[in-house]
């Protein structure tokens, strides 16, 4: 087993090589240290002006002791042995990018708790699940998102919904594994599960509403003959009413005629009679 190098001879080092007190020390970086720091102990107390903090590529398995850094903004801790972000709540007011890849972490608990969180950058970890993944979704402010690496991406990304189903579940991230989130992956999922093989039931019910339909069409159609028969009938009912109807009044005149005499009022009278049959004979 190897020996670890404490926080504190690792910030007598660093004051040494930077001629500068920690204390005052706006960034600080204590990158790959050899041997590596194990703890982020009560040492990092005295960060008080740190804004950027970088701890990557040691062997440090617990986040502590950023309670009085109140200026802190980014925080990198890639490539360390992290298996959880508790203690990540301690700079929840401040910090706006996080950059923890290349750890063992697999929950995400309180991490809703980053206020002003814009940046998170968490590749090669162990989330698994999307009710995990979905607690990103109570960050009000993330806009930048790097999770490749997580077998949750993995599986996703090998069933070609990766992207789509962040973009539906995240909608207002703008930046995802380094590339810009467009508006086109939002509908994406929606879209892939249209075009899904259809289930035997779903093809039963479509063949069935096929049916249906051609049945609605069948009876439509005897419905219109039905109603041109009709017509006709009444057409040739009417034109025989009307031959009738000349008929009578045909022998109505015939036989006024034969009564009648050949004076002169007479002849008036039927005058109009005749023109009469005459129009409506036309």
């Amino acid at each position: 087993m190897w020996n670890a190098m404490s926080m504190k001879e690792a910030v007598k080092q660093w004051e040494a090589h930077t001629q500068q007190k920690i204390s005052t020390a706006v960034e600080i970086k204590l990158i790959g240290i050899c041997p590596s720091l194990d703890k982020m102990d009560t040492v990092m107390l005295s960060f008080i002006a740190c804004e950027k903090l970088s701890l990557s590529s040691n062997n440090i398995e617990r986040i502590a002791n950023l309670g009085s850094m109140k200026h802190l903004k980014i925080l990198s801790l890639g490539r360390n042995s992290i298996k959880s972000i508790s203690g990540i709540e301690a700079v929840s007011e401040t910090l706006e990018e996080l950059w923890i890849s290349y750890n063992q972490i697999e929950k995400l608990k309180g991490i809703g708790m980053m206020k002003k969180l814009r940046v998170l950058t968490m590749s090669n970890n162990l989330v698994r699940e999307w009710v995990e993944f979905m607690r990103l979704a109570e960050v009000p402010n993330l806009k930048e998102l790097v999770f490749v690496g997580n077998p949750l991406e993995e599986r996703c990304t090998s069933e070609g919904v990766w992207r789509s189903e962040v973009v539906r579940r995240l909608p207002n991230l703008a930046k995802l594994d380094g590339q810009q989130c467009m508006e086109t992956e939002v509908n994406l999922s929606d879209a892939k599960t249209e075009l899904r093989p259809k289930s035997a039931e779903s093809e039963d019910n479509e063949d069935g509403s096929k049916f249906k339909n051609s049945g609605d069409e069948d009876e439509q159609e005897n419905e219109e003959e039905e109603e041109e028969e009709e017509r006709e009938e009444e057409e040739e009912e009417e034109e025989e009413e009307t031959e009738e109807q000349n008929e009578n009044e045909k022998n109505c005149i015939e036989s006024q005629m034969e009564l009648s005499v050949t004076s002169n009022p007479v002849t008036h009278s039927l005058e109009p009679v005749t023109e009469e049959i005459g129009l409506k004979e036309e």
